[in-house]
């Protein structure tokens, strides 16, 4: 990989950054991204980009942004596949928030109150 491709790579994703940003936090599912963030995704679809040079400098034709957000879409979709399990398992968890303050409440008074 010589320096001028990844320059162009590394100034394409910073010029599209903000896109991409917005886009995988619409997409990542709401308990993936409270575990990883945007961030994380962005990174490691920087480094898929960097392993597939030879696709950006194939298609010519095809807008930058565009083959970007095809590589953030399939790192969203490596990161949901990957985090299944733990998906399903977050699914299922309940919150416990403020239980201090719902105790009297929740048993009938007594000496919580």
């Amino acid at each position: 990989m010589d320096v001028s491709t990844q320059d162009r790579l590394a100034a394409a994703f910073a010029g599209n950054r903000q896109r991409l940003s917005t886009l995988a936090q619409k997409r990542l599912n709401p308990i993936l991204l409270k575990r990883m963030g945007v961030e994380d995704v962005l990174s490691e679809t920087y480094v898929n980009a960097a392993k597939r040079l030879d696709y950006f400098a194939a298609h010519d034709d095809v807008p930058v942004y565009y083959k970007l957000r095809t590589v953030l879409l399939q790192t969203i979709a490596d990161r949901h596949r990957a985090a299944g399990p733990v998906l399903d398992a977050a699914a299922r968890e309940v919150a416990v928030r403020n239980i201090g303050a719902r105790l009297p409440r929740l048993c009938g008074g007594g000496a919580f109150q």
